[in-house]
């Protein structure tokens, strides 16, 4: 039970989601399992391994012949590790050790982040704030009803200004469905179509006609993809977003991390206000 409860410790040192470590070993007494080389493998050695491969309650129920094929797998290890580091040369040492010291001070920072910092708890203003601000993320929208006329510009000079004329005839009090009528009985290649700006497919120089409108208010001409365009906004509509109690626990689980870094900043900035830094540019 006592070498479970030092797999247990190492564990929780490693994982940054645990709450409370175990107690500090006796390393002194650890017992040596294996030798390789002038390196020994030692029983806490072998049951941090177990714990990362497996995870601490797989371990405790490992009996000696998981535990004696993961001890084999550390001798290799070790065998392969001591070999590679005989052929590095003075350059690849000092970037290995570079990149176990980024490693040891990851896990001390996870370690500090786990034992040292209390975010402050998400609110019930801050769900009903962010709620508001963002409602569009919970199936806020709006969307318009829409008239558009639309002509080909492939048209002989004559009749351009014909379409023209028509054109500036579709006001906001007009019936543009007679007068798109009346334009196709002089023969002219106009096309009105009735839409909403929420449907797939409306290309995005339309929506940029119809961003703008209000209700009862019609853009001026425009000449796009080769068309001339007109556009009148119908009535706008808004969708409500779902209801506060069914997304705020969403919500927060959205903050909780905004929380936990403000806590590391505020943090961040008591330790360098007890510690002397200095950043020098890392440019030549």
């Amino acid at each position: 039970m006592k070498s479970r409860s030092v797999v247990l410790f190492v564990a929780l040192c490693i994982s940054a989601c645990s709450d409370k470590p175990a107690p500090q070993p006796n390393v002194d007494s650890d017992p040596v399992l294996a030798r390789v080389g002038n390196e020994t493998i030692s029983r806490l050695e072998l049951d941090v391994a177990i714990d990362s491969s497996i995870g601490p309650y797989a371990a405790l129920h490992l009996g000696p012949e998981g535990e004696h094929k993961v001890l084999q797998s550390l001798v290799m290890r070790k065998l392969m590790s001591q070999h590679q580091f005989a052929l590095l040369d003075e350059d690849a040492r000092t970037a290995l050790e570079l990149q176990v010291n980024a490693y040891r001070e990851e896990l001390l920072t996870k370690q500090f982040v786990r034992e040292q910092l209390i975010p402050e708890p998400v609110t019930e203003a801050m769900v009903t704030d962010y709620y508001q601000r963002y409602p569009e993320e919970f199936g806020a929208a709006e969307y318009a009803s829409y008239q558009l006329l639309r002509a080909d510009t492939g048209l002989n000079p004559e009749q351009r200004q014909r379409v023209l004329w028509y054109l500036e005839q579709l006001t906001a009090a007009a019936d543009w469905t007679i007068l798109a009528e009346q334009a196709r009985q002089e023969g002219l290649a106009v096309y009105l179509v009735a839409g909403t700006s929420s449907e797939q497919g409306l290309i995005a120089e339309y929506q940029s006609l119809i961003a703008p409108l209000a209700a009862g208010q019609v853009s001026a001409t425009a000449e796009l993809n080769n068309r001339l365009v007109k556009v009148k906004v119908l009535e706008r509509n808004r969708i409500a977003a779902k209801p506060l109690a069914d997304v705020s626990d969403e919500i927060r689980k959205k903050l909780a991390p905004m929380q936990l870094k403000r806590a590391i900043e505020q943090a961040t900035d008591n330790l360098k206000a007890n510690t002397d830094v200095e950043i020098y540019p890392t440019s030549n």
